[in-house]
């Protein structure tokens, strides 16, 4: 059985338009930005987040909605994913790139959602 944890924090951007994606820590203390490349912590799961709004994270567990970009490298069932700059859920095939989750679903175009496991954060192996 997979836990479930979520957490509320601060959007220091307008997220609104930005559910699925990946979010890391903000500069003030319980906030958030888009994620980016080994400082992703979760996906946000809230619709309408405005700047200066509280949004939900979720941290662990399942999410069906991840929004990826697998138009570069296609993603597959089972592949370890980190997030690009964008904060999309990418396929992590750079040693030492941070994992983040676990494709639960494929995508090998920009945009697409997928269900993804979330995870305790490790670099990927070489």
């Amino acid at each position: 059985m997979t836990q479930i944890f979520n957490e509320t924090r601060i959007a220091e951007a307008d997220l609104s338009s930005k559910v699925g994606y990946g979010v890391k820590r903000g500069t003030a203390a319980k906030s958030m930005v888009l994620g980016t490349a080994g400082a992703c912590i979760g996906v946000l799961i809230e619709t309408d987040v405005a700047n200066g709004q509280a949004g939900t994270v979720m941290r662990k567990g399942i999410c069906e909605f991840a929004v990826t970009d697998g138009s570069g490298t296609a993603i597959a069932v089972g592949d370890p994913l980190t997030t690009n700059a964008s904060g999309k859920f990418i396929k992590a095939a750079t040693a030492g790139h941070m994992v983040i989750a676990r494709a639960e679903g494929a995508s090998s175009a920009d945009g697409t959602q997928i269900t993804i496991e979330l995870l305790d954060a490790y670099p990927l192996p070489a």
